[in-house]
């Protein structure tokens, strides 16, 4: 009887155990499951919190560049390519006041899209950054004369916010693969286009990318 009785309590004392390291697997798993939870909500708020930034960034960088169009004359206004493909080269001059009646320009000036130095156009990531044919819109003063040249925004896509290089219209505005700087000109009501994407690599790898768009009604000329 005394080893029945023996035997049934080391039954219960293993059953006990067993019960005990289940339990334990369970409560690791949720807290590992608790845990996956944490990570990615906060890998999407920091997404979040870099795609608002990049936005204001593309903002602030695309009123800069509005801005040297707002003495600009109509009719010294030019894109390369032509329409009906997206301009990345706006040739113009500025009105630079009147003299013997008549509107006095400046010398040509030129906000274009290029390639960063070490970047080449071949979809790939030359330099090594996360961003594949990434560039900057670089301002010449002067065209013809040789003026000054500035970079106006660095880390700019190589193409807008939802495009692919795929010969489709990705993001449903009615244009096809169009470049991360791109203009538009409307002759008929003197308004140019404008729209910039920056591109910046999160933590993680992944790449964020927020666009903004603007016009610009020119008046002189």
């Amino acid at each position: 009887m005394r080893t029945l009785k023996r035997a049934a309590r080391r039954a219960r004392a293993g059953l006990t155990l067993l019960e005990l390291a289940i339990a334990a697997v369970i409560v690791a798993m949720m807290f590992g499951a608790v845990a996956i939870t944490v990570l990615r909500a906060d890998g999407a708020y920091r997404e979040a919190e870099l795609g608002a930034e990049v936005e204001r960034d593309s903002e602030r960088a695309l009123e800069r560049v509005a801005r040297e169009f707002m003495d600009a004359a109509r009719t010294s206004v030019t894109l390369t390519p032509a329409a009906p493909l997206q301009g990345t080269s706006i040739s113009y001059r500025r009105a630079t006041g009147w003299g013997g009646g008549a509107l006095q320009l400046s010398p040509t000036r030129r906000i274009r899209f290029e390639l960063d130095a070490a970047e080449l156009a071949d979809g790939l990531d030359n330099d090594g950054d996360g961003l594949a044919d990434e560039g900057r819109v670089v301002l010449a003063t002067d065209v013809i004369g040789g003026g000054t040249q500035a970079v106006l925004v660095t880390g700019v896509a190589a193409l807008t916010q939802g495009e692919l290089d795929n010969g489709a219209d990705d993001n449903g505005d009615g244009r096809i693969d169009e470049p991360g700087f791109f203009a538009e000109f409307d002759a008929a009501t003197s308004t140019l286009f404008l729209s910039l994407t920056l591109a910046t690599r999160a933590d993680d790898g992944r790449v964020v990318t927020r666009a903004a768009r603007l016009s610009v009604r020119i008046r002189n000329g």
